[in-house]
């Protein structure tokens, strides 16, 4: 009997106004901004006719609320797990991008966002290493095709933890991966490989 293929529909949480300030938000719980509801509104649309049989969510509200639309949508349940939430960035949390700068060198503001793969142990101080915040995606993603439970899965999470686990599981086949706000990549597991696509293009989208 040939193994199942699992397939996860990642997207980013919509708009806030901390992403407009550019302010660094990690695990602090911010709620969308009027923008951030109708990204997620339109995000629900476009993934409408996806055969999706659950949504996971990061347990910060950003994350609930753009994984609720689509649940709802879809009318499949809505399953919240800290596993999913964005890097903890420690003392950096709630400042501005120039402000961690300033505050913890340029050298580790670059090395921190960073892809290269020898930096995945990068991180501020009192905060995650962007090791430590990919591997704990990893274990929910492991534990759901473990279980056997669900095939197609959305996965409402952070653009920072997009960007580390695309690069960590595709570095080779990747390059760049935009993050954009409510941007959807599809990465699935066959064969005890990943395979990644996207950003995935949706058409036409509603207005």
């Amino acid at each position: 009997m040939s193994e199942s293929v699992v397939t996860f529909y990642l997207f980013r949480h919509g708009q806030t106004d901390w992403n407009v300030d550019k302010r660094i938000q990690g695990h602090t719980n911010i709620c969308l901004n009027a923008k951030g509801r109708e990204e997620a509104r339109i995000l629900a649309h476009n993934l409408s006719l996806i055969p999706l049989e659950v949504v996971y969510c990061s347990d910060l509200d950003r994350a609930i609320e753009t994984g609720q639309a689509v649940s709802k949508s879809l009318n499949v349940p809505l399953i919240k797990t800290e596993l999913l939430r964005e890097a903890h960035f420690g003392e950096a949390e709630g400042l501005l991008y120039t402000e961690a700068e300033q505050r913890f060198g340029e050298d580790l503001w670059k090395s921190f966002r960073s892809t290269d793969l020898s930096l995945l142990d990068i991180g501020f101080p009192g905060g995650e290493t962007k090791r430590q915040s990919v591997s704990r995606i990893l274990v929910l993603l492991q534990s759901i095709i473990d279980e056997k439970q669900f095939v197609t899965v959305g996965v409402s999470t952070h653009g920072g933890v997009i960007k580390n686990l695309l690069h960590f599981l595709g570095a080779e086949q990747i390059k760049h991966v935009p993050i954009p706000n409510c941007v959807t990549y599809i990465l699935q597991y066959s064969s005890a490989k990943w395979n990644i696509e996207g950003p995935v293009k949706f058409s036409p989208t509603v207005t």
